[in-house]
């Protein structure tokens, strides 16, 4: 059984997912790979997994993300800073969900929970929630959220990866790094 941490964390990083695909109102992008590293220093300092590589930065209603991918189409790594006062248990998340996304996103993919866990992050423990699903063109894959004290409040990391190039090992280390 979920639970309304894990809707809410799920949620609000589908939502960023979708508003990165579809450009609502308008956030302020960047593919320049120095602007990436540097909202994404504004977020937390980590070690970017290997092979990942600058994707694109967007600000958003006060909200920060710089994404990340290696050279597939279905892998993608996401630091997220919100607004502060707007952490995810401040969030309704299907009021947000349904404010932003479009009908014609509501079928792109569909992801079940499947396991939460917790994790140490910079020192502090949080849940780590494990989503599994099918994308738009049927490849499986996992994805992880956790919320974490970001540099300039609560924060969000978002890993989505086909589940034939899933690597706990990777993500752990990854998840160590975040200062």
């Amino acid at each position: 059984m979920k639970s309304k941490l894990a809707e809410l964390l799920l949620g609000l990083s589908t939502l960023v997912l979708v508003l990165a695909g579809c450009g609502a109102d308008a956030p302020q992008f960047t593919m320049d790979a120095e602007q990436v590293r540097e909202v994404a220093a504004g977020i937390a300092d980590f070690k970017l997994p290997e092979g990942y590589r600058p994707d694109y930065a967007a600000n958003w209603r006060g909200a920060a993300v710089a994404a990340y991918h290696p050279d597939d189409e279905h892998s993608h790594l996401m630091f997220i800073q919100l607004p502060e006062g707007d952490g995810p248990d401040k969030l309704d998340t299907n009021k947000t969900l349904q404010q932003f996304t479009h009908d014609e996103m509501e079928d792109y993919s569909q992801v079940t929970i499947v396991e939460e866990r917790v994790v140490t992050i910079d020192g502090q423990e949080t849940t780590l929630i494990v989503g599994e699903g099918v994308s738009y063109d049927g490849t499986p894959y996992r994805q992880i959220t956790a919320r974490f004290a970001g540099k300039n409040g609560p924060a969000l990391i978002n890993l989505t990866e086909p589940t034939r190039r899933w690597d706990w090992a990777r993500l752990d280390d990854l998840l160590a790094s975040i200062r």
